[in-house]
């Protein structure tokens, strides 16, 4: 049996979470959060970023042009 298109449930949904490269997140990021299934924390989020930043900084500098 076809549905029509109207009834048809979204299958996924975006949810913006947007953390900054030095781990400055926006206000909206813990209601964000809590529509994501799972256990999420932002000091760990955080903490992601910083290290990614870091890590990019460091091979940047480390590289000979």
């Amino acid at each position: 049996m076809y549905r029509d298109a109207t009834t048809v449930e979204p299958v996924m949904y975006i949810v913006p979470v947007i953390i900054g490269a030095t781990g400055i997140v926006t206000r909206s990021l813990k209601k964000n959060l809590e529509t994501v299934t799972g256990k999420h924390s932002i000091d760990s989020l955080q903490k992601t970023a910083i290290l990614g930043t870091s890590h990019t900084i460091r091979k940047v500098l480390q590289c000979e042009a």
